[in-house]
């Protein structure tokens, strides 16, 4: 785990890597900043997103699902949904493609 500021100001790419049938992936949730991996955690290879965590509800995108409200404060922009799992070098190239867009 590395303690990645994202309250700086500038614009960050994040991506979340469930686990798939990708031989290194296997059982592994994966969370990147700006195109480095920062964070893992295992989960059984079969767990819908859903019951993740050990509640069952719908995806959210800039808030907490526990009802509590903890509304992102920001913008979030492309949002993006990919039917196979990514590798490190494709989550790093989609990072660096929004940094090259963004300047």
């Amino acid at each position: 785990s590395v303690d990645t500021k994202l309250n700086d100001g500038a614009w960050h790419h994040l991506a979340l890597v469930l686990p798939g049938k990708h031989k290194n992936r296997l059982g592994k949730v994966l969370f990147y900043v700006d195109g480095a991996p920062v964070r893992s955690t295992s989960i059984k290879p079969d767990t819908p997103i859903n019951t993740y965590a050990g509640f069952q509800s719908h995806l959210h995108i800039g808030c907490m699902n526990q009802g509590k409200g903890g509304y992102f404060r920001g913008a979030i922009d492309e949002v993006g949904f990919w039917g196979v799992v990514l590798d490190d070098a494709a989550i790093l190239e989609l990072a660096t493609r929004h940094r090259s867009a963004t300047r």
